[in-house]
């Protein structure tokens, strides 16, 4: 946090915060991934050595087999811990019994990348093709704004349908100012303590543990608050937060 420019507003600090994170974690990933490579590598060789020395000489098959066991738990254990994170990588939520196979998780991958990436969309107020990330956040932003507009309404009806409500019905003063109050940290570590133990991670490279991780850290709390309430008072939002990332359904 001490080396972010000062300059940059708290949305782009928490923008760069990120992604600088997710920079380290998906480092971290590929230290470890080329670590596990190599003790499965070193296991193959130790089970192919002891298969050939059972073979030679079945007499050592006693001894030997209980060594030969442990070799095959250890790559069981390798294997499925593989097979986890890439279903996670996959978004997969559930799996059958025995569907461990790498080549059908990654294309799992794959598939999950290609339905969040939509490369042309038609725009609804001049109907052009729209490809570029401009232009296809345009199109998206003029549909959505015209899906969710608000319709004219009776503003006489609106008060008579409300000056009719019952008093067990409204909120108390107390209970209004605290839905106008500001975002409060326990709130947020509230809000992101239900994220899910286990998740595939997301556009920016972070899974929900992550991000519990960086908002329980002290250096981010102020800066935290300050992005939230200025989405909710001021309706300023991080940059990312406009990214067109829809989930086709198949």
């Amino acid at each position: 946090m001490q080396s972010i420019d000062l300059l940059l507003s708290p949305q782009e600090k928490r923008d760069l915060v990120k992604s600088s994170v997710a920079q380290a974690a998906k480092s971290f990933s590929r230290r470890s991934a080329l670590d596990l490579t190599k003790a499965k590598s070193l296991l193959h060789r130790k089970q192919a050595g002891i298969t050939k020395s059972i073979a030679t000489n079945p007499d050592l098959a006693s001894t030997l087999s209980p060594q030969l066991s442990i070799v095959e738990n250890q790559l069981a254990s390798l294997q499925q811990y593989h097979v986890e994170t890439v279903a996670l990588r996959a978004g997969i939520r559930w799996r059958e019994q025995g569907e461990i196979s790498a080549g059908y998780l990654k294309r799992t991958v794959a598939q999950r990348q290609t339905r969040q990436t939509m490369k042309q969309l038609v725009h609804p107020v001049i109907s052009a093709i729209c490809s570029t990330s401009d232009e296809l956040l345009d199109a998206a932003v003029g549909f959505y704004s015209n899906l969710y507009s608000p319709e004219p309404i009776d503003s006489e009806a609106v008060e008579d349908l409300l000056s009719s409500l019952p008093e067990t019905l409204r909120l108390s003063d107390s209970d209004q100012r605290f839905l106008l109050n500001g975002i409060t940290y326990d709130s947020l570590i509230q809000g992101v303590s239900r994220c899910p133990r286990r998740s595939s991670p997301g556009l920016d490279g972070l899974p929900y543990e992550i991000l519990q991780l960086i908002f329980a850290h002290p250096a981010c709390r102020d800066l935290l608050l300050q992005v939230y309430n200025d989405a909710l008072l001021k309706g300023i939002f991080p940059s990312s937060w406009f990214e067109l990332a829809p989930d086709l359904i198949d």
